[in-house]
């Protein structure tokens, strides 16, 4: 209890949790600020790559992804989020040159059942028509015309080895397979 008052119970966090994806791949490393918060939430993340969680403080926050060693005026986007104690929430960055984008989405992990995930599947190919995305394994179709630019499509899943497999050209076939072990 690290509060004023006088009781012993465990006192809620005010605090959020995020985490970032930079799928950006013609991006430099990026960092990604909440002003006023001085320096940056996250000093440097590598193109195609993801971070742990960081705890953020809850309220409506300002959220700006830019290069690393920058500062929020040289950021590509930004997006505000409000921020509500104790959930977590995924930020991503897609896109190349003038043309990128800072998306947030919250992460709800209340009702998923014991044996089973959930998917967020992002189109961050913004040269590429919409997108399927089957379940290799068990020949089930999970998102149909996943456009870039489009909220992420959260999709339940069993738990354990999954084959997810992308139509980047909307021919319906199967073009790249990306394998997820122990999910």
């Amino acid at each position: 209890d690290t509060d004023a008052d006088t009781d012993t119970d465990t006192d809620p966090s005010t605090n959020s949790f995020m985490r970032v994806v930079h799928a950006a791949p013609e991006q430099p490393a990026l960092a990604i600020y909440a002003p006023p918060t001085p320096g940056a939430l996250l000093p440097g993340l590598a193109p195609l790559s993801g971070s742990g969680w960081a705890q953020v403080a809850s309220g409506s926050r300002l959220f700006a992804a830019g290069p690393a060693g920058g500062t929020p005026a040289d950021s590509w986007d930004d997006t505000t989020v409000d921020v509500v104690a104790g959930r977590r929430y995924s930020l991503y960055v897609t896109g190349s040159g003038d043309n990128v984008m800072l998306q947030a989405m919250e992460e709800d992990l209340t009702g998923i059942p014991v044996g089973q995930v959930h998917l967020l599947i992002v189109n961050a190919g913004e040269h590429l028509p919409p997108i399927l995305v089957h379940d290799s394994q068990n020949d089930v179709l999970l998102v149909s015309n996943q456009a870039y630019g489009a909220a992420a499509a959260v999709v339940p899943a069993a738990a354990g080895n999954i084959a997810l497999g992308v139509d980047l050209d909307g021919d319906t076939a199967v073009d790249v397979t990306f394998n997820l072990p122990g999910v």
